[in-house]
């Protein structure tokens, strides 16, 4: 379930493998791991997510929202997914939404792109 950065470099032109960059658009465009798309966390959970004061919180949307919005990313069921960001936090948001919507092969990247530049891999 939590891979490493050997799994990874082992796995990036893998045709089984997809890889979500969950840090947002800008943070891609700037640079990402290589062969990753992007997939920013705010897509996956409510807008509400920390609640408030007399508010009550959401964290995550719907099992069937999700299926349709993975759907509609090309984000295929029968492939692993691996999910990354800067620390493994927000990738963790997008994990557990992708478990929640009925992908059974997801990973966690846990050290991320932190990890990744930390160790002068290569970025796209």
């Amino acid at each position: 379930m939590i891979i490493s950065h050997t799994w990874l470099v082992e796995h990036l032109n893998d045709p089984n493998v997809v890889i979500l960059d969950s840090r947002g658009n800008v943070a891609y465009s700037y640079a990402h791991i290589p062969n990753s798309q992007p997939l920013g966390v705010e897509k996956v959970i409510t807008s509400n997510q920390y609640g408030g004061m007399g508010q009550q919180g959401f964290l995550f949307k719907e099992k069937e929202e999700m299926e349709k919005f993975f759907e509609e990313q090309k984000i295929p069921n029968d492939k692993k997914v691996v999910c990354y960001c800067v620390l493994g936090h927000r990738a963790a948001y997008v994990f557990t939404q992708l478990k929640i919507a009925g992908y059974k092969n997801v990973k966690l990247y846990d050290g991320s792109f932190a990890d990744w530049v930390g160790r002068r891999l290569p970025l796209g």
